[in-house]
């Protein structure tokens, strides 16, 4: 068909014909302008320094592409099936830092190229966050092939109706791991009492890791470490008091009033997880630790209304406030708790901004209805597309519940708010948990929320209470990225 255009003998029409045939024999020119300018802006952008990459603890699924020191090919192309259909969140080039007098600009210029003559990845997608990690261990040219060199590619498979049940399994699992974990309840005897629940009280049971390893005890009484100490099973860590604390570990009172500078941890063996086990669907150090429970073990909350994100891949964060609940039962700061799935089932093109629906809320009881809840409106649809309706959700949870005082979303970090331009109509501030989050830097919808509305950003170990500058005009660094307020809503600022 294109030849046939082409040798038109019609002057006039051969003028028109052509025109095809000249686009398609330029757009490969085009595209690669298009990519070779967008791979310079890489390339001349902030380059992030690490000791040595480390993959974060709470992350989505990720694919690995190796290569080896000091050369651009990439080794094994197997796994690259896993982001058909898939949201590509960011990509990472991760290289070492030897020979720090080198310039490595021509080296990545040829990664770059033969990632994406290799991937049709999206560059004009503004949801994927592209990196360049540069680690400062490689010192020599022996310590630098020891560190890893290659491409990081975290996504989101494709999500699937039936992968909705695999995410309330998970929420069963986490149920039934509170339970058997429970509180000793004032049924039990007083005879039956161990010397363990004299020490811990009725939390005697609640269940916590530290790098895989369940938490014996936490304490800096050096004669109990000593008195409790089994060294056959048992591993003795001495860790910061403040970073326990930053950490979520502390729960228990007498914990939470230690003053010195340092605590002991005694750890039993590693956790061994079955392989038909639900759990592992998620890598995640534990479901007491994670995100949520470090953040509103830090925040002062009274009368919350919680707002969750229960669409496609939060059920890890779901499963985490769970937890946090449950240690809370009888003294719980959290009286309504609102979930919102995007507009359930409703098809994309029919969502419009502030009635996109799937918002449902009810007085917070206790852990078990919690969980059922957080069911039901999971199984009320995971919300098709990439945008979701946070706005919407925040302003409808408090029209449900007027009377609350301080208000928690739990925002999803890797997905873009369809409605962001709503977060000026929102009147209460708004403590915004940024759930994912990662080098790749804040989602900027998530700092508009919060700004807007004179609230305040959470993360896994800070936050983020005084926002003033954007205020003011001026630039300010947010999970290791720059952002601006440019009159309507929070950028970031690339150069």
């Amino acid at each position: 068909m294109v030849k046939t255009l082409c040798i038109e003998t019609n002057t006039n029409h051969f003028q028109v014909k052509t025109l095809p045939c000249l686009l398609l024999a330029l757009l490969p020119v085009l595209l690669n302008a298009q990519q070779s300018k967008f791979i310079d802006s890489l390339l001349n952008n902030r380059v992030i320094l690490v000791p040595k990459y480390t993959q974060p603890i709470e992350s989505n699924e990720s694919l690995l592409l190796k290569m080896n020191f000091g050369q651009p090919d990439i080794l094994d192309t197997t796994g690259i099936w896993k982001l058909k259909g898939a949201q590509i969140l960011s990509v990472d080039l991760v290289f070492t830092d030897y020979p720090s007098s080198q310039d490595l600009k021509p080296l990545n210029r040829k990664r770059y190229n033969n990632l994406l003559n290799l991937i049709p990845i999206n560059i004009n997608d503004e949801i994927i966050g592209w990196q360049m990690i540069r680690q400062l261990d490689g010192k020599d040219k022996e310590s630098s092939l020891g560190l890893l060199h290659g491409w990081v590619i975290n996504y989101r498979p494709h999500f699937k109706p039936e992968d909705t049940e695999t995410e309330i399994a998970y929420i069963d699992s986490v149920v039934k791991k509170l339970r058997k974990h429970a509180p000793i309840t004032d049924s039990v005897a007083p005879d039956k009492i161990r010397h363990w629940d004299v020490i811990h009280g009725k939390n005697a049971n609640v269940y916590r890791e530290y790098g895989g390893r369940p938490i014996k005890i936490i304490t800096n009484d050096e004669k109990l470490v000593k008195k409790l100490f089994w060294p056959k099973k048992d591993t003795l860590i001495k860790i910061p008091t403040e970073m326990a604390r930053r950490d979520g570990l502390l729960v228990f009172p007498q914990e939470r009033a230690i003053k010195s500078d340092s605590v002991f941890l005694i750890l039993g063996p590693f956790v061994v997880i079955a392989k038909n086990d639900t759990t592992k669907y998620y890598r995640e150090r534990s479901i007491t630790t994670g995100t949520i429970p470090s953040v509103l073990n830090r925040i002062p909350i009274m009368d919350a209304l919680v707002i969750a994100d229960v669409t496609g891949s939060m059920s890890r964060y779901t499963g985490q406030l769970l937890s946090w609940l449950s240690l809370h039962e009888e003294d719980s700061s959290v009286k309504y708790l609102v979930c919102f799935n995007d507009g359930g089932i409703k098809p994309d093109n029919q969502k419009r901004i502030g009635e996109t629906g799937g918002i449902y809320g009810q007085p917070y009881t206790n852990v078990s209805n919690a969980a059922n809840f957080m069911k039901t409106v999971m199984r009320g649809g995971n919300g098709g597309d990439e945008p979701e309706n946070d706005c919407e959700a925040v302003m409808k949870a408090i029209e449900m519940f007027p009377d609350c005082n301080d208000v928690v979303l739990l925002a999803d970090n890797w997905a873009p708010i369809r409605d962001i331009t709503l977060a000026k109509d929102i009147h209460k501030p708004i403590k915004v948990v940024i759930c994912g989050d990662n080098m790749i830097g804040v989602n900027p919808d998530c700092i508009t929320i919060a700004f807007l509305t004179g609230g305040s950003l959470h993360f896994l170990n800070e936050d983020v209470v005084d926002l003033t500058l954007l205020k003011e005009g001026k630039q300010m660094m947010i999970g290791g990225k720059m952002y601006k307020f440019n009159g309507r809503k929070v950028v970031e600022v690339k150069k």
